[in-house]
């Protein structure tokens, strides 16, 4: 039986982001506060919620234990029960009134507690911990086990007489050395060490050295230790990973404070202690940049075993980090990183968007800091307004239906900016994908990169491989692409729909931006009625074609991949243009819409032929037997392609997804079918044999072309995209 059952709010499971992510630590302030009561005389039992599927464990251990109070406390070191999951405020209640069903008195700490306190007092709790816990919540610990008040108790919040009362603030500690090792005992480590493996993860444990953090960034919030800074000493943290490389292994350290070693001299001292025992353990942290620009710190920081330093960048934009009273400049970062690659350390980048009066000057900025830079890693969110921040304050009007994120992948704007969610959540993705490019090309250019970057060059395939094997099969196809042309009726039929749109917005004079041109079959046809076309192309055989093509016309193509798009450099077009499919030909559609909205101006637009994933003809295969046929387009690896012999992958838009890809660079300006009733281009010796049949279902098509919803079920749909005048 136990005196107290410690838990804490945050379950993994409720938070799939990082369930499937697999890299949890044990909650560190529990065991912390755990070990704090256990060094007051009482036994305690942890309830570990973190790995647990559900709470009904719970109930379970308070039947076992029947303890005489139950402290809800969370593990304030973990940046994520910062942020007040709304999936987590949910647990805590659940633990909270399932300690109240067994008799128990409830105590509760977290952030999102402190933030909300008269909430968990009316569902749950007892007493709600204000500010740092361990002092206070041994003082209540002694009024609960003398049945007397705790009232006179510095640093709650009550219930009492239907309202909430507050009582006199706790000073806070001064010596964090005075606190006893977290009761590592009471953790399933090993569960956390086969969790992380299973994973593929490395097996890491957590240390916390300081708390608080003095610099003032309007968007961070500090509701337990607020700005002050206080550290344990370099020999008791020292004497803390000796413990845990002596007790468990770790094969890493995830230094879990908000600015490591901020204190002068700190990390030499700390680096001296451990190559004096010959312990080196791979560890992180995080930190500032304007903290990293001496070298003697980044030596030192080396000597200690530092694998990698996540720097706060959160924007390239100096605007921004202005606004943000970051206190840093961009100049700041750049150098920091390269005083941490000096010294072989990792430099990660955490990365905010969204912050009030973003535009997409500063959006660009950003992306171009992670393209110059390119950090081995980076977190990218958006601007969170947490209760306690100058930022909150600012927005907090609008924060009615909606203050906290679900779980931690929710990327919900919570207040009006100049974008919306589904601008950052494809903005996340799309950043993620400028830095795994940039750095496989930069693996591939290093002179070790078999022996040191060889993982980084194997990501370029995964991005461009199947640009690369598009390109090689349509340059095989090259020679006999436009005898292709003049004998397919329907290929005829569907360049000619396609003109008749794109005429209705490209005009003598205006210059267009041609995606896959092929042989120069429409960028010859463009170029004779006026039009300044550029055609590019990946493929060297096509670009071959098209450059005898364009010679009249004093034009010079260029081989240029649409997911390569920055390589034109600083250019400006009216329109651009994508024919027959080609952009089907990248799983990256959000990331060349994004780089073609940096070509046009506002009110430019974007004419393509694109391949839905629903296509009549091809269900219709379902009646001859061939199932897999009729739905190969909804694969979500792609659909197998093959030209001359070479395979690749292809991936399907439907209208509504490139809509929303397409946001807020453009907006949807017009849809139709191309080849609803009328077969594929691969049918031509179809029309060609029933001519009459042919040119009926072309009259039909034609006739159905203002039915928007029937472009997502044709062979081909014709999209516009105008380009929005927000920046």
């Amino acid at each position: 039986m136990a005196d107290v059952v410690i838990t804490h709010s945050y379950m993994l499971r409720r938070d799939p982001k990082q369930w499937n992510d697999g890299a949890p630590y044990p909650p560190l302030a529990t065991i912390l506060a755990a070990a704090c009561i256990r060094a007051s005389g009482r036994s305690v039992a942890l309830f570990d919620t973190q790995l647990a599927t559900s709470t009904d464990g719970f109930a379970a251990m308070l039947e076992r234990e029947r303890p005489k109070t139950v402290v809800v406390y969370d593990d304030g070191f973990n940046y994520l029960t910062k942020m007040c999951l709304t999936n987590m405020r949910e647990v805590a209640i659940e633990l909270l009134q399932g300690g109240k069903a067994h008799g128990c008195a409830t105590v509760m700490w977290s952030s999102d507690a402190t933030d909300h306190a008269e909430h968990y007092l009316r569902n749950g709790a007892d007493a709600v911990i204000i500010g740092e816990a361990e002092r206070t919540v041994l003082e209540v610990l002694d009024r609960i086990d003398a049945n007397r008040p705790v009232d006179d108790v510095s640093g709650l919040a009550l219930l009492r007489n239907d309202a909430v009362m507050r009582t006199l603030p706790r000073d806070v500690m001064r010596t964090l050395d005075e606190l006893p090792m977290p009761a590592w005992d009471l953790v399933d480590v090993e569960a956390y060490r086969a969790f992380r493996k299973q994973h593929g993860k490395r097996f890491s444990l957590n240390v916390a050295t300081t708390r608080g953090c003095p610099f003032k960034c309007n968007w961070c919030a500090k509701p337990i230790y607020g700005t002050r800074y206080t550290s344990h000493s370099a020999q008791r943290i020292a004497d803390e990973v000796t413990f845990l490389h002596e007790q468990y292994a770790p094969e890493h350290l995830w230094f879990c404070d908000d600015i490591f070693g901020l204190k002068p001299g700190w990390v030499a001292a700390f680096a001296d202690i451990l190559t004096e025992r010959g312990i080196r353990i791979p560890f992180t942290i995080q930190s500032r940049a304007d903290l990293l620009l001496s070298d003697a710190t980044v030596a030192d920081l080396a000597r200690a075993g530092c694998e990698r330093v996540w720097l706060g960048a959160e924007s390239g934009s100096q605007r921004i980090l202005d606004a943000m009273d970051k206190g840093i400049t961009v100049d700041e970062i750049r150098r920091a990183v390269a005083q941490l690659r000096a010294h072989n350390i990792s430099p990660a980048l955490f990365l905010q968007f969204g912050y009030p009066d973003e535009t997409m000057d500063d959006i660009a900025a950003t992306i171009a800091m992670v393209r110059e830079l390119a950090p081995d890693e980076i977190g990218v969110s958006v601007t969170y307004p947490l209760p306690g921040t100058a930022l909150y304050e600012r927005v907090r009007h609008e924060l009615t239906e909606k203050a906290n994120w679900t779980d931690s992948d929710e990327l919900m704007m919570m207040f009006t900016n100049t974008y919306d969610a589904d601008f950052y959540r494809t903005l996340q993705r799309h950043v993620h994908t400028v830095l795994r490019r940039e750095q496989g090309r930069r693996a591939l250019r290093s002179s070790r990169w078999m022996r040191d970057h060889w993982k980084r060059a194997a990501l370029l395939p995964y991005y461009a491989l199947n640009e690369e094997r598009a390109a090689r099969a349509f340059t095989a196809q090259a020679p006999m692409f436009d005898a292709l042309e003049t004998e397919n009726t329907i290929v005829q039929w569907m360049r000619q729909r396609v003109y008749d749109v794109a005429d209705q917005y490209f005009t003598t004079g205006d210059t267009v931006l041609e995606l896959n041109a092929g042989t120069g079959i429409d960028a010859e046809r463009f170029a004779s009625r006026g039009i300044r076309i550029t055609p590019t192309d990946a493929a060297p055989g096509m670009v071959e074609q098209l450059r005898s093509k364009m010679l009249p016309y004093d034009i010079e193509p260029l081989q240029c991949s649409y997911t390569d798009l920055r390589s034109l450099g600083a250019r400006t077009f009216d329109h651009a243009f994508s024919n027959f499919g080609g952009l089907n030909c990248t799983d990256q559609l959000d990331v060349v819409l994004h780089d073609l909205a940096t070509f046009l101006p506002p009110d430019g637009t974007v004419v393509m032929s694109i391949m839905p994933p629903y296509s009549l003809w091809e269900f219709a295969a379902l009646f001859r037997g061939h199932g897999r046929r009729a739905f190969r387009r909804l694969r979500r690896d792609g659909a197998p392609s093959n030209v001359e012999g070479v395979s690749f992958a292809s991936t399907y838009y439907s209208v509504a997804a490139i809509e929303r890809m397409a946001q807020p660079y453009f907006k949807l300006e017009h849809a139709e079918p191309l080849g609803l009733l009328t077969p594929p281009p691969h049918h031509g010796a179809w029309s060609a044999r029933w001519p009459r049949a042919a040119a009926w279902s072309m009259r039909v098509d034609k006739a159905l072309r203002r039915m928007r919803p029937a472009a997502s079920l044709a062979d081909h749909a014709i999209v516009v995209l105008r380009r929005t005048s927000t920046r």
